[in-house]
C-alpha cells in the first residue's frame, strides 16, 4: 500500500499547485496538442481549483501531483488527477483512485471521470480498476468512464451464461467475475 497524504489547494496555494500542473502535464499536451497555451491553462485551473475539491497529493512530506473531485448527488466527479513525470508507475496515482473507490462505495455512488483518447496507460489503469466506458465527450477528445460500487452486504442476482458459468459482480472492485459451476 501507498502512503500519500492530501492538503487542499487553498488561495494561497494556487500558483504552486497550477505549477505542479504544469509540470505534470506541459509536455504531453505540446506534444498531444502542439501547443502550450499557458494563460489559458492558468486561467481553467484557477477556476477548476475554485470550484472542485482540489488537494496536492504528498507522499514523503513532497508534492507529487494533484488531484480535484466534485460530489453530486448521484457520483463522485473526478475532475482531474494528475502524477509529475518522475513519480509515475509507483502506483501512487493507483492508490488514490482505488481509495476513491472505496469512499463511493461508502457512500453508494458511482465513481466517474473522462480520460483523453491519446492517453492510453490512463485508460488501461482505469480498465483494469474496474471503469466502464459510458460514451465520449462533447468535443470527442475524451472518453466518460464510469465504476459503480456493489451495495455493502448484498450480492447482484448471477446471470446465467453459456456453458453453466455463473457471473457475479466482485464486492471489493466492482469487476464482474465468472465462476465456473456445474450446470444444474
Amino acid at each position: 500500500m501507498i502512503r500519500y497524504a492530501l492538503t487542499p489547494i487553498t488561495p494561497e496555494y494556487y500558483e504552486q499547485a497550477f505549477q505542479l500542473y504544469k509540470l505534470c502535464w506541459m509536455q504531453e499536451k505540446i506534444n498531444r496538442d502542439g501547443m502550450w497555451q499557458e494563460q489559458e491553462e492558468q486561467r481553467r485551473r484557477l477556476r477548476s481549483f475554485k470550484n472542485n475539491k482540489a488537494d496536492i497529493i504528498l507522499t514523503d512530506e513532497e508534492p507529487v501531483g494533484l488531484i480535484e473531485m466534485t460530489e453530486k448527488p448521484e457520483s463522485l466527479h473526478l475532475c482531474e488527477i494528475c502524477i509529475l513525470p518522475h513519480n509515475r508507475n509507483k502506483g501512487i496515482g493507483r492508490q488514490v483512485i482505488t481509495d476513491l473507490q472505496h469512499r463511493a462505495m461508502q457512500l453508494g455512488k458511482a465513481l466517474t471521470l473522462k480520460v483523453h483518447k491519446a492517453n492510453s496507460r490512463a485508460q488501461d489503469l482505469y480498465h483494469e480498476l474496474g471503469f466502464r466506458s459510458v460514451g465520449e465527450s462533447k468535443s470527442g477528445q475524451s472518453f466518460n468512464l464510469s465504476w459503480s460500487p456493489q451495495p455493502v452486504g448484498q450480492t447482484w442476482p448471477p446471470t446465467q451464461c453459456a456453458g453453466g458459468r455463473t457471473d457475479y459482480a466482485s464486492l471489493k472492485t466492482g469487476r464482474r467475475i465468472l465462476l465456473l459451476l456445474p450446470a444444474p
